[in-house]
């Protein structure tokens, strides 16, 4: 029935033993049972209800969401920080672009004038 290493039967704790062997005592012989009744049996092995299995992991998941949340909030604020440096640095340029432009603006005008001046 089973192939290849029991890697997952050797690796738990002397805990994960126990609550198999209890899980052993708790099938019954020749029947054939599903994922979750397999899992339903573990439950009970463990002396655990649906009610408390459900608020260990909402416990979990919430820890997981805040550090996920305190990560997100970190590098929120660098990418603040980096966009104000460079705001300034870009406002320099910006200013410099504006005088060019109006530097180009003169010098169309001029060109408008002597055509002007012309006719």
């Amino acid at each position: 029935m089973s192939s290849g290493s029991n890697y997952k039967k050797t690796r738990g704790s002397g805990k994960q033993d126990s609550i198999d062997k209890k899980v052993e005592k708790l099938k019954k012989p020749g029947k054939k049972y599903t994922k979750a009744q397999i899992l339903a049996l573990r439950r009970k092995a463990m002396g655990k209800t649906i009610a408390q299995v459900k608020a260990e992991n909402e416990k979990k998941m919430r820890d997981r969401a805040r550090e996920r949340n305190a990560k997100f909030k970190k590098n929120q604020k660098l990418k603040i920080n980096k966009n104000k440096n460079n705001q300034t640095s870009n406002n320099k340029s910006g200013n410099q672009k504006v005088e060019e432009q109006k530097e180009r603006n003169k010098k169309v005008i001029k060109r408008k004038n002597f055509l002007l001046n012309i006719k």
